[in-house]
């Protein structure tokens, strides 16, 4: 399981009903004595609640379809406008449409209330379970590419990606030194930086790497957007980006 020991897992339960507020609450703490649970008899109040609290780390929400007002598709809508928190819906309303309804407005899971106790909160705790976990990974995929990106772009090297010679990537550090602008590198062909009698050499350095030969730093010669020609050390490594075999290119100015 991918939740620590003792993380707190933020649900929150909406249904006009306050019977079944109380009755969730205590069949899904046996589930797990790890959820923090929140409920809301009204949509509207959850809904400003979510507003103020600009999200509040939620990890769950659990909301009936029938409620006065606003049933669980209008909630749903709401709810997507500020957050993608997973949102699993119960209620005694089991009809195709208003399960397709929800499935096209983006809900997680759906259940119906007509199952027996015991039955409805064993799947409903695994229902959350697997949604905290998922939100968990896509979380972690985010930070570390955040972190990635914070990297790539304080390195102190310029690093640039080029697909086939094509150029689709530019950290920070190489554009403000060679003073270009993205829009005007991005799609361009990396052999316009070149400078001519440095040409031939990149091109069998390319297909070395293409080869999986480790290429050690070079010296060589590149064109400023203000044409000046200025010397660095590069070398490259054969990488994936995008679903497509490219090089990434190390710059020391």
């Amino acid at each position: 399981m991918l939740s620590k020991e003792n993380k707190l897992i933020k649900i929150v339960l909406v249904d006009d009903e306050e019977d079944f507020l109380k009755i969730s609450e205590v069949y899904l703490k046996k589930q797990n004595e790890n959820y923090l649970i929140l409920s809301f008899q009204s949509p509207n109040s959850f809904l400003k609640y979510l507003q103020e609290e600009k999200e509040d780390q939620i990890d769950v929400i659990i909301s009936d379809y029938d409620m006065p007002g606003l049933n669980g598709i209008g909630l749903l809508k709401e709810v997507r406008m500020i957050t993608n928190a997973p949102f699993i819906m119960v209620t005694g309303k089991g009809r195709d449409k208003i399960i397709i309804d929800a499935l096209n407005n983006g809900i997680t899971y759906y259940l119906e209330k007509s199952v027996n106790t015991l039955t409805l909160y064993a799947e409903l705790h695994h229902f959350i379970m697997t949604a905290y976990e998922k939100r968990v990974i896509e979380r972690e995929l985010i930070e570390t590419k955040e972190f990635n990106d914070m990297l790539v772009n304080l390195s102190p090297e310029g690093i640039l990606i080029h697909v086939d010679g094509i150029i689709q990537f530019c950290n920070s550090t190489f554009l403000n030194i060679l003073e270009y602008e993205e829009k005007n590198l991005i799609g361009t062909k990396l052999l316009d930086l070149v400078y001519n009698g440095f040409k031939v050499k990149v091109k069998k350095r390319m297909k070395k790497v293409i080869k999986g030969i480790e290429i050690p730093f070079n010296k060589l010669k590149i064109i400023k957007a203000n044409g000046e020609i200025i010397p660095v050390e590069t070398t490259a490594r054969l990488i994936h980006y995008k679903g497509k075999e490219g090089l990434m290119a190390f710059i020391k100015f």
